[in-house]
C-alpha cells in the first residue's frame, strides 16, 4: 500500500531542500542594479543628444579626469561641443576633441567622419574628402561617410561621382536615403548630372511625403532644361489651355503653368492648371 505523500520518509526533508534552493535562486536573481551602477561612459552615450548636451559634458570631464586616454569619451566630447552655440567656440573644441579621438584611436571611423563634415562647414572640401576616405579605410567605416564625401566632391563640381558616391550611401543605408531628406538630396545629385526626368520623379515621390510650396517650383525649374527640346509641345498647350486635350497630366499641367517660357524664366503659379470637365 502506498503511503500518503506526506508520511513518506524523506518528504519534509526534500520539501525544506526545495525551499533553500528558491530562496537561493531568488536572492541570485534579484532586481537589477539602478542605471547610476551603469559605466558612466554608457550613461554619457544616452544624454549626449541635443537637449542634454551640458549634461552629458559635465559627465563627461568627469569621465576623462580619470581615463585622459578614453578615446570613446573624447569622441562623445566632440559630439556634445559639435551641437552647443558656435558663439561658444564650438566647432573648433570639437575639432580638437576628434582629432584628440584619432590620436588615441587611428582607426575610429566616426571621428574621421566628423572631421569630414566640420571641414566641409568651413568650405575645405578637399580636406573633408581626404577625411572621409581615410574614414572608409577604417576597419569598421562609418557609412554615413559616403554621403558627407558625396556632398563634398558635388561642392567641387565633381558631380558624376558625388552621384556614384550617394548611390553608395542609398545602398548601405536605405532606411536614412530614402526619408524625405534623402530623396531631397537625391534629387539635387540627379539635377546635377543632368538627370532630370529621374530627379522629377523623385520630387514626385518626395511630394506625397513632404506638402513644401516649394517642391512644385522646384520640379517645375528641373522641367526647365527639358523645355528646350519641348518647346512646340508648350507653346501648343498654352494656345489651347488644355493639358488633358493633349493627353497630358495635371502635374505636367502644373509645371507648366509655374514655368513661364519667356526665354528660361519661370515664376511660380498662382494655383493649380485643372483639365476642362473636372
Amino acid at each position: 500500500m502506498i503511503k500518503p505523500r506526506s508520511t513518506c520518509p524523506g518528504y519534509f526533508a526534500a520539501m525544506c531542500s526545495l525551499l533553500m534552493l528558491t530562496l537561493s535562486t531568488a536572492a541570485v536573481a534579484k532586481p537589477s542594479e539602478p542605471s547610476k551602477k551603469r559605466p558612466l561612459i554608457e550613461r554619457a552615450k544616452d544624454i549626449a543628444v541635443p537637449g542634454k548636451v551640458e549634461q552629458a559634458k559635465i559627465l563627461l570631464d568627469r569621465i576623462l579626469a580619470n581615463e585622459p586616454k578614453n578615446a570613446e569619451a573624447w569622441y562623445l566630447l566632440g559630439y556634445v561641443y559639435q551641437n552647443m552655440s558656435i558663439m561658444d567656440g564650438g566647432m573648433k573644441r570639437a575639432r580638437d576633441c576628434y582629432l584628440k579621438t584619432i590620436s588615441i584611436a587611428p582607426d575610429h571611423s566616426e571621428a574621421y567622419q566628423k572631421l569630414a563634415e566640420l571641414a566641409g562647414i568651413d568650405g575645405n572640401w578637399q580636406e573633408s574628402i581626404k577625411y572621409c576616405n581615410k574614414a572608409l579605410t577604417c576597419p569598421n567605416p562609418d557609412k554615413r561617410t559616403y554621403k558627407s564625401r558625396a556632398i563634398a566632391k558635388s561642392n567641387l563640381h565633381r558631380d558624376k561621382e558625388a552621384l556614384a558616391d550617394f548611390e553608395l550611401y542609398k545602398l548601405e543605408m536605405p532606411l536614412q536615403a530614402n526619408s524625405p531628406r534623402g530623396m531631397d538630396e537625391y534629387a539635387t545629385f540627379l539635377e546635377n548630372t543632368g538627370q532630370y526626368e529621374k530627379a522629377i520623379k523623385t520630387l514626385e515621390v518626395l511630394e506625397k511625403y513632404d506638402s513644401r510650396p516649394s517642391l512644385p517650383v522646384r520640379r517645375a525649374r528641373i522641367r526647365d532644361p527639358l523645355c528646350r527640346s519641348r518647346f512646340h509641345f508648350y507653346q501648343r498647350w498654352q494656345i489651347e489651355g488644355s493639358a488633358k486635350r493633349l493627353g497630358q497630366s495635371d502635374r505636367i499641367a502644373t509645371d507648366i503653368k509655374i514655368l513661364s517660357i519667356t526665354g528660361s524664366s519661370i515664376r511660380q503659379a498662382r494655383q493649380p492648371t485643372k483639365s476642362k470637365g473636372r
